[in-house]
């Protein structure tokens, strides 16, 4: 399946679409097809890891 996998905090370019292995779900889980997502402005300051929002976010 297609993914956008980021590995490392930064700006737009650190992000990348690739094939990844589907996830198995295990006991009690289930697997979900996500066909839309959004992104927001705290999903940019989270991927670029400034501290202080993150803080914020996290708790």
């Amino acid at each position: 399946m297609r993914a956008v996998v980021q590995d490392r905090y930064g700006p737009p370019e650190v992000l990348r679409i690739e094939e990844v292995e589907r996830p198995v779900p295990g006991d009690g889980e289930v697997l979900i097809h996500v066909r839309a997502a959004t992104v927001s402005q705290t999903d940019t300051h989270i991927r670029g890891a400034h501290p202080a929002l993150w803080r914020l976010v996290a708790g």
